[in-house]
This record gives C-alpha cells, sequence and structure tokens, in this order.
C-alpha cells in the first residue's frame, strides 16, 4: 500500500468503512447494525454461559477439596470435548475417579485419601546430617565452609596449594 504509519493505514481503512456505508440506504444500514448488535450480544452469552459453568465447578472442587481450579477445568473440560453428543459429565463423579491416581490427586493438589500412601518426605536440606545432634537454640551455628567464590586471593592461593594445583 505504501504506508508506513499503521495510523495512516487505521485512517484509510475507517474513511473507507464510512465511506461504504454512507452508500448503503437506511434499511441496509440498520441491519448492519442490528447483525453487529447480534454478534455482541452472542459473544456475550457465551462469556456468561462459561462463567455459570466455571462457577459451579468451583463449587464441586470445592466440595472434592481440588485447590488447583484451573488444572481441574482443564481436566474436566478435555473430558466433556471426548464425550458424544448428547451425553453429560458429572464432575463430581469424574474427580472420584481421578483421585484414585495418586499423580492426579497431587496435581489437582486434593487431599490424600485415607489409606493412601503417605508423600514421600523432601530430601535433607538441613546443615546437619540426618540423626546428628541439632544445634540448640542460642547456640552459634556450625560456619559453612567457604565457596571459592567466597575466599580471597591469598585464602585461593592457599587452597590451590593445598590441592596440588598450579598457581
Amino acid at each position: 500500500m505504501g504506508i508506513d504509519d499503521p495510523a495512516e493505514a487505521k485512517k484509510l481503512l475507517d474513511a473507507s468503512k464510512e465511506a461504504a456505508r454512507a452508500q448503503l440506504t437506511e434499511n441496509e444500514r440498520l441491519k448492519a447494525d442490528l447483525a453487529t448488535a447480534n454478534a455482541a450480544k452472542d459473544a456475550a452469552e457465551g462469556a456468561a454461559t462459561a462463567m455459570r459453568e466455571r462457577t459451579r465447578l468451583a463449587g464441586v472442587f470445592a466440595q472434592k477439596g481440588v485447590k488447583n481450579f484451573d488444572y481441574g477445568y482443564f481436566l474436566v473440560s478435555q473430558k466433556q470435548a471426548s464425550l458424544a453428543e448428547g451425553e453429560s459429565l458429572d464432575a463430581g463423579e469424574y474427580l472420584d475417579t481421578l483421585a484414585e491416581d495418586p499423580a492426579s490427586v497431587a496435581a489437582l493438589g486434593m487431599a490424600a485419601a485415607p489409606g493412601a500412601p503417605a508423600a514421600v518426605p523432601p530430601a535433607n536440606t538441613s546443615p546437619t546430617a540426618p540423626g546428628a545432634t541439632p544445634t540448640p537454640p542460642g547456640a552459634n551455628p556450625p560456619v559453612p565452609a567457604k565457596t571459592s567464590m567466597d575466599l580471597s586471593s591469598e585464602e585461593w592461593a592457599a587452597k590451590k596449594q593445598e590441592l596440588g594445583l598450579p598457581t
């Protein structure tokens, strides 16, 4: 088109739309306005329906103890999409079937079912070894070893010499 400025292109597009609209009869203009309003109404109704469904599912998720709402909504939506036309999904029953799989329980943030295996404890990140006597409160904790980044140039040279590295 030979136009570099997007604002200028928008102005030309708007002007051409106005020119085309001016050539329509009053009846045609009203029909076009009605079609635009109907499209906006349909979009708003679709958004409202989706919001009602999310709200309904939020209640079901709360009853079932689902904490990861977005993932739960995704799973339910995927299941609903896979159903044949005319079939409906009971979200509560579907969540009950998902609760049988420990991976799904963890992904949904649900509490583990009674009798389910306990979660694996996290790795020891304590500065003391497992089974070691913990440092009593108020006592000076052990000083962690310095990393190579924390050593001064003299300390680094001594460390390299100790390790037999060339200095």
